[in-house]
């Protein structure tokens, strides 16, 4: 219970410094547990966490700035290591989002990732992850399941691109395979840590109803960053089949416990 009171207060705390940060604006990108509709596209990457941090926690919101729906979303989760060497972890953990006009909504999931072993060349190399998330609440309790396979095409030291491709099966759905391309520009770090990143991606669905590539641009610039976790803030843009480009403002928070 004491564990639970404060890593309630933990996040608690990190989305009212985001708020501050954003000036009163509320803000981008939602994170795991689970996969709104609107990003169902689209493939994730987690960053290579230390081996000494045994759990993390963190917390988003979400605005966008055109569209029908311009209500923030809200994410905050807690990821626990269970296993993990040099090339890959499993980890398992728990969270809750609220979405526009929905009550706030918790989720627990396992996931994996297993990075293939680097070989003469270190810029070309490849990654598969699986995951799956279960709502505890709501009107669907079923859970989702993810596999993805990324593949580096190049990569320096302030970028890289890379294509893979995967599948997902939503509740009531079959698997439905995706192909994607993506690329990463990290600006150069000077003597403050504080640095920013782009982003560009596209994923398009091999099956089901809606087949149309989706595209999504981001930006996200470090406000603050210690050696346990970091605060960004940032903005974009993305683009669903049939829709126009959208853009979206947010903030977003992480803490890394020590091992």
């Amino acid at each position: 219970m004491n564990k639970l009171l404060l890593l309630s207060a933990l996040a608690t705390t990190i989305i009212v410094a985001s708020a501050r940060f954003t000036m009163g604006t509320p803000p981008p990108y939602i994170n795991r547990p689970t996969i709104p509709p609107q990003d169902r596209y689209r493939f994730r990457r987690e960053a290579n966490p230390n081996p000494q941090n045994r759990g993390s926690i963190s917390a988003t919101v979400n605005k966008p700035m055109s569209g029908p729906e311009r209500r923030p979303t809200y994410n905050i989760d807690y990821q626990h290591n269970i296993w993990q060497n040099k090339n890959g972890q499993i980890s398992a953990g728990g969270g809750a989002q609220r979405l526009p006009g929905h009550r706030w909504e918790p989720t627990i999931g396992v996931q994996g990732t297993w990075r293939f072993k680097r070989e003469a060349h270190p810029e070309k190399h490849g990654s598969f992850s699986s995951s799956m998330n279960k709502p505890l609440s709501g009107p669907e309790r079923r859970p989702t399941y993810n596999i993805d396979y990324q593949h580096n095409i190049w990569q320096s030291k302030n970028g890289q691109i890379s294509a893979g491709g995967g599948a997902q099966r939503l509740p009531g759905r079959k698997w439905e395979p995706t192909v994607g391309v993506q690329g990463t520009w990290r600006f150069k770090r000077e003597a403050n840590p504080q640095h920013g990143s782009i982003s560009i991606m596209q994923s398009k669905p091999l099956a089901g109803p809606e087949r149309r590539p989706s595209y999504k641009l981001d930006y996200q610039h470090n406000i603050w960053q210690g050696k346990n976790g970091q605060i960004s803030a940032g903005g974009g843009a993305q683009k669903l089949p049939g829709q126009r480009w959208e853009p979206q403002v947010g903030i977003q928070g992480t803490y890394r416990f020590p091992g």
